[in-house]
């Protein structure tokens, strides 16, 4: 394994794959992630905790700052964005916590997307609401590239839900 010294930093350095090995799902756990623009972070932080407070379900909060992703649909899609991490217990408590949280998000007038690889409440109208003429400039894109008699190829039942591609 190769590995970098920093002089600001005492700690040790590699690439991701050797940072992180590979990982089995576990049963029983719930992954969950929402991005927010980093100027409306604390007001999304808080309006999270105080479900979490109501609801109190097995899972923590952690906080990660990227830089926003120009991709159509890409989940980091402001300039600065802080993606909040939802992870915990899978039971029905944290299940209710998710969908309280993403409800008083949809409510509020704050900026979000859900990350597409975790738990999500992605709809054609969170879709919308998440990226809105740009879901349509997708489109154009995918049938551009995909002729219509392989598009199918590249769509199952969640992209269907999600208002991406048609059954």
């Amino acid at each position: 394994m190769r590995i970098h010294q920093r002089t600001s930093n005492s700690g040790q350095l590699g690439t991701w794959g050797e940072t992180f090995g590979t990982s089995r799902p576990r049963a029983g756990a719930s992954a969950s992630a929402i991005a927010v623009p980093l100027e409306r972070l604390w007001d999304a932080y808080e309006l999270l905790l105080d479900v979490h407070r109501e609801v109190r379900p097995g899972l923590i909060f952690a906080l990660r700052f990227v830089q926003g992703s120009l991709g159509h649909l890409a989940f980091t899609r402001y300039d600065r964005t802080c993606v909040i991490e939802l992870d915990g217990v899978d039971s029905r408590r944290t299940r209710e916590f998710l969908s309280a949280a993403w409800g008083a998000l949809e409510a509020s007038d704050i900026p979000h997307t859900h990350h597409w690889g975790k738990i999500n409440r992605m709809t054609p109208a969170t879709l919308q609401r998440s990226y809105g003429d740009v879901v349509a400039r997708w489109r154009s894109a995918r049938d551009l590239l995909l002729p219509a008699d392989v598009r199918r190829t590249f769509a199952n039942a969640y992209t269907d839900a999600a208002g991406l591609t048609s059954p």
